[in-house]
């Protein structure tokens, strides 16, 4: 997969020269037609200028009695100086569009990797998105296959076996619905989240109503979930938040020693609400911080004596709740200790699509 993933960086980083160096072509020629053009409009003017200035001064010498030898050497000396004017005017002009030519393709190369470094890093994770959802879609494809065609080559196949199969096969089916829910969550996140509703709502409800769904499934590991909460009132999508409560605590609980401790807290602090789920795990190593909201992305989990399932999508779901809102997600962690997750949302946030543009 990480090779995959590098082959897929280091062609779209060809397209993306090859794209840079033609729309650095484009910004040079507009560049360079508009530098030329003024140059010869600046000739022409300067030209004529001078010209009349030498005219000028042509009329007068004739209008002043001089010697008959020295009259046309002087007027001669005054077309000279015409020309060596000019010639000093066109090479000055040349020598500043090729400085323009210099600095502008300098200027235009930056300008064309600023314009699609955007673009190039949306592709970028739309293609490795690609690959990683293709490899997570074809692992439970893979295993239904292998069950189905083992099946077809026993020679005896009965109601028992049949049933473990399809029990089987339907667990893997779970496993895709889930997936393909979390990548339709993302997309719609993604795409500035257009159908979120924002009104007025109290943070702490719908905190301890995701607490009172999670607190089953920390009870299994003998996990305690200790809240301190506070009523936070604020402009957001209540089903959203919810969500994100949700994902950052089974989190906090996957990761969790047995017989730990997750603690959520909500409170408010300079015109945000602050939810902090800190729980007493595993821990995060440093240089893997940063990643944790890659999607796919998942943790070293090898510390662990227990099998950690999903996607890796849940955070990425998370981090994007947290942008609809116009919100932050901080992560602080130390090895054995745990983590702790601080998500910091305005308390006043109108919906994106009523931001003013």
């Amino acid at each position: 997969m990480q090779d995959k993933r590098a082959a897929i960086s280091v062609f779209a980083d060809k397209k993306f020269l090859t794209a840079t160096l033609r729309l650095t072509a484009w910004y040079l020629a507009v560049l360079m037609t508009i530098s030329i053009s003024f140059s010869a409009a600046l000739y022409q003017t300067s030209s004529r200028e001078l010209a009349q200035n030498i005219s000028r001064q042509a009329n007068r010498l004739r209008q002043i009695s001089f010697d008959e030898f020295v009259r046309p050497i002087t007027i001669a000396d005054l077309q000279a100086e015409l020309e060596r004017s000019r010639a000093h005017l066109r090479a000055s002009l040349i020598v500043y569009n090729f400085i323009i030519l210099a600095a502008g393709g300098a200027a235009s190369f930056w300008f064309a990797r600023r314009t699609l470094r955007p673009i190039q890093s949306a592709l970028e994770i739309q293609s490795r998105f690609t690959a990683d959802a293709s490899h997570e879609l074809r692992t439970p494809l893979t295993a239904m296959k292998s069950e189905i065609e083992v099946a077809l080559r026993a020679k005896e196949f009965n109601h028992q076996e049949a049933k473990e199969l399809l029990q089987s096969n339907l667990e893997e089916i779970d496993k895709l619905e889930r997936l393909s829910t979390s990548l339709l969550q993302l997309a719609h996140y993604d795409e500035g989240g257009g159908s979120v509703t924002f009104e007025k709502i109290d943070l702490k409800p719908i905190a301890q109503e995701s607490i009172a769904t999670l607190t089953k499934v920390a009870s299994r590991r003998h996990i305690t979930i200790v809240p301190e909460l506070r009523p936070v009132k604020l402009t957001a999508d209540a089903a959203s938040l919810q969500e994100l409560i949700s994902i950052l605590l089974d989190n906090a609980i996957k990761y969790s020693h047995e017989k730990g401790e997750v603690r959520v807290k909500l409170t408010t602090q300079a015109r945000h609400a602050v939810l902090t789920i800190h729980d007493q795990g595993l821990g995060i190593k440093a240089n893997e911080i940063p990643h944790l909201f890659e999607r796919f992305y998942r943790a070293d989990t090898s510390r662990s004596k227990t099998r950690i399932n999903g996607y890796g999508l849940g955070l990425s779901i998370a981090k994007g709740i947290t942008d609809v809102h116009g919100g932050s997600i901080e992560v602080s962690s130390k090895l054995n200790k745990g983590s702790t997750f601080t998500v910091r949302l305005p308390l006043n946030r109108k919906a994106m699509h009523d931001l003013p543009v």
